[in-house]
């Protein structure tokens, strides 16, 4: 089960298991959802609605983001050192 909250650090947008899913999904989907809106992943590898401000990591698409950002981290494979998240086993 997963337990915790997010930090708002920004790594899980810049993780390799969410880019390879951002990318699938705009090569897929590009001409019938308009959710990317041209805002793929960049070249330095990060999705492309990632900012900061205050050093903390504010996404621009928050309210309309994928089920795999919401999701994330799914399991503990997915975990990054220092996120807020952890997972405990189900009873």
């Amino acid at each position: 089960m997963r337990n915790g909250s997010c930090k708002r650090c920004g790594h899980c947008c810049q993780s390799r298991y969410l880019l390879k899913d951002m990318k699938l999904i705009s090569r897929i989907a590009l001409n019938i959802i308009t959710f990317f809106r041209g805002k793929r992943c960049s070249r330095e590898d990060k999705c492309g609605f990632l900012r900061y401000k205050n050093k903390k990591a504010i996404c621009q698409a928050y309210t309309r983001r994928p089920e795999f950002c919401r999701a994330y981290p799914a399991e503990p494979g997915d975990l990054i050192e220092g996120c807020g998240f952890y997972f405990t086993e189900e009873k």
